[in-house]
Order: structure tokens, then C-alpha cells, then sequence
């Protein structure tokens, strides 16, 4: 009996060992993992603790992502909706972003059609009741949410990211102003506008989302957020209390009206029903 008892130790001994042989010949070695994307860093590979986080922050559940995010199903439509960016569409930015919201906040159709004969009736509207339509302050944009659209409307004249937060975890949209070549947007033509309009209809925890009419690749594209804020400026006033737009100056270059937009104040429109 105690023969037998002993080699079923031994057995099982022997089993442990073999199993624990190969797990550790299976086990993936600090020089050995697959997915070198996560593990190299300057062409090192990384050591355990970051590919630990990196892995844990790639396979987070997605309940805990969707908890760091907001992003309101606002229909993308750019501002050159039949793709012709000659007058009005090329100095629509304004009001491509002022319709999307509307449509949102109001639950209506938005399509190609619909955009274009907005676009060009609010364009009509401004030409009567504003001093242009070619570039419009973001009080001027107000007006046009309050009177033309009957919507509600708040200005914000401290920009923050956490306001910015604030008022879209409350389903309402914000939408601002920006000295559009600070942006840098890839698909912008040439250097990109010297003035710009979009929508912010979302955030994660690294960018703003956003429905950037200038671009037909505009559809919920992503901003850093810092970047984002650091370009937000509305239009100038000028020393003689007059609005600058660049669009209607004629004598200053694209530099000279690029540097005097970053001197906008900064502030953004706030739209809920």
C-alpha cells in the first residue's frame, strides 16, 4: 500500500512539473509579444507596466468608455451641400452650423436639398436685417438663432473646456468661432479660412467632436481639445468700434487679417430649444 502511495505522489510530481514546464515554454517573454504596435516606444520594446496600461486602456469595457463620452447624433451636412464652393457656400459656415443645430435641436430632416435652400433663405434674410452675411460675430449668429429659428440662446464669454462639457451633457449644442487657420485641418483647401464656424456636438476625455461644415470629411472630426479652445476667437473690433470681417477687407493680406483674428475675444454660442 505504501508502495503505491508513494508512486502516486511521485505522479503526481510529475505532472505538476510538466504542466508548470509548459506554461512557461508558451508564455509569451518580454522580448516575444505580438502586437508590437502597443509594446515599442522608440523603437524599444516597452517593459511590462506599460503594456499593461496600454493593453488595460485598449480593452476597457465599453460601459466605462461611454462614461467619458458624450456625442449628440447631429446630421452632418457641409456648407457646400451640391459641392459648389463659390458665393454664398464659401462664406456659409455660419449658417451651415447654425442650421445643423437647429435641425437637431428641433428633431427635423436634414439632408443635401434641405441644407442648400437654407442656406441660401437665411443668406436672403441677413442681407436685409444685417450689416452682411459674408462673416457674422457670434452676436450676430445669435440674432439669427433668436429671431430667424426661434430658438434660445446663451453667449459664453469664458471658454473653458469644462463649460464646453457642461452644456453638452445637458443635450444642448454649442457651436463657435475660430481663426479657422489655427485649427489646422488637414482637409481644409490651401492654409483654410481665416474665419470658421463649426459645431462641438461631443467629447471624450482627449478630444472635442465636432461636425466641421468647411470640409465635406467634416463628420464628427476630432480636435484636440487645447487645440480646439486655443482657436476659438470671434470676429475683431476694430479701433473705429466697426466689426473686422475679413472676407469684406480689401486692403490688409491673409497674413495680416490672419494675425488680427487670434486678437478676436473669445466666447461661444450655446443653442437649446
Amino acid at each position: 500500500m505504501q508502495i503505491v502511495m508513494n508512486k502516486v505522489f511521485l505522479f503526481i510530481l510529475m505532472v505538476f512539473f510538466l504542466a508548470g514546464c509548459s506554461a512557461s515554454d508558451l508564455s509569451p517573454k518580454n522580448d516575444e509579444f505580438v502586437d508590437n504596435e502597443v509594446l515599442k516606444i522608440d523603437g524599444q520594446i516597452s517593459d511590462r507596466q506599460i503594456f499593461e496600461e496600454e493593453v488595460i486602456e485598449r480593452i476597457a469595457p465599453v460601459e466605462e468608455i461611454k462614461k467619458s463620452m458624450i456625442d449628440l447624433p447631429i446630421i452632418f451636412v457641409s456648407q457646400a451641400p451640391t459641392g459648389d464652393w463659390g458665393m454664398p457656400y464659401q462664406e456659409a459656415c455660419e449658417e451651415a452650423s447654425l442650421i445643423g443645430a437647429v435641425k437637431f435641436l428641433k428633431n427635423e430632416k436634414l439632408d443635401l436639398e434641405i441644407m442648400d435652400q437654407e442656406i441660401k433663405s437665411l443668406v436672403e434674410y441677413e442681407k436685409i436685417n444685417l450689416p452682411s452675411y459674408t462673416d457674422n460675430s457670434v452676436e450676430e449668429i445669435k440674432i439669427l438663432a433668436q429671431d430667424y429659428f426661434q430658438l434660445n440662446t446663451k453667449i459664453v464669454a469664458e471658454v473653458t473646456i469644462e463649460k464646453i462639457e457642461t452644456a453638452l451633457k445637458e443635450n444642448k449644442v454649442v457651436i463657435a468661432p475660430f481663426a479657422g487657420r489655427m485649427l489646422g485641418n488637414k482637409f481644409y483647401s490651401n492654409e483654410g479660412p481665416l474665419y470658421h464656424f463649426l459645431i462641438i456636438r461631443g467629447f471624450d476625455e482627449k478630444y472635442f467632436y465636432t461636425n466641421d461644415v468647411g470640409t465635406k470629411h467634416g463628420e464628427n472630426f476630432r480636435y484636440k481639445k487645447e487645440k480646439l479652445i486655443e482657436a476659438i476667437h470671434d470676429l475683431p473690433i476694430l479701433e473705429n468700434g466697426e466689426i473686422f470681417r475679413p472676407y469684406d477687407e480689401a486692403v490688409l493680406s491673409d497674413d495680416e487679417k490672419e494675425e488680427l483674428m487670434k486678437t478676436g475675444i473669445k466666447r461661444f454660442l450655446i443653442l437649446n430649444e
